[in-house]
């Protein structure tokens, strides 16, 4: 009887099924994401030194230059937010400080990203209005900005593209890191519940 009802259980619990299904910690998640980030990053940064080398125009390879810069600095922040993330909890730290922590600390470069994302957008808008103009029209940067209204037009595209570019930078956080972060604050909200 006892051998039936241990195959009954072990047929119920499928241990195998079990094995393969692997709880995934928000944490790991918002590290895999700082990963792709920083793919993203260094793909972007190799395409601008790409261009750096190809474009003639000065003014264009001085928005190249300060976007590359931009993009390795924003790389090495993501780099270290990989890092500091420990998916794995020491059992000498408290696991809500911990994950509270952590919380801030996505949080925090989130906020710093956006905000940096406002310095480089215009010069990117502004680098890409020139160097599209200069080679549609066979001129030289100066030469197409010269032409009557075209700094206007590229300080007015800097003006309504940029709150367009960071809305959009916004959209694509909320995607990458969003639904771990709420997973993340859903955990401690039930450890701070389980406290009192």
């Amino acid at each position: 009887m006892n051998e039936q009802n241990d195959e009954d259980l072990s047929a119920l619990l499928n241990i195998s099924a079990i094995a393969k299904e692997q709880s995934i910690s928000p944490l790991k998640k918002i590290r895999t994401s700082f990963f792709y980030n920083m793919l993203w990053t260094i793909l972007f940064s190799c395409l601008y030194l790409i261009l750096y080398f190809v474009i003639d125009f000065w003014q264009i390879k001085a928005a190249l230059a300060f976007l590359i810069v931009v993009h390795i600095l924003g790389a090495l922040s993501a780099y270290k937010q990989y890092k500091n993330i420990n998916p794995v909890i020491m059992a000498d730290q408290s696991v809500l400080e911990e994950l509270k922590r952590q919380h801030r600390s996505v949080k925090s470069w989130m906020n710093a990203h956006l905000r940096s994302g406002l310095l480089f957008y215009p010069v990117s808008i502004g680098g890409s209005f020139l160097l599209g103009g200069a080679i549609g029209s066979s001129k030289s940067v100066e030469d197409f900005v010269s032409r009557p209204y075209m700094l206007l037009i590229t300080i007015i595209l800097i003006i309504v593209l940029t709150p367009f570019c960071h809305f959009l930078a916004k959209k694509m956080l909320k995607s990458s890191f969003g639904k771990h972060l709420n997973d993340l604050q859903k955990n401690i909200d039930d450890l701070e519940s389980e406290e009192f």
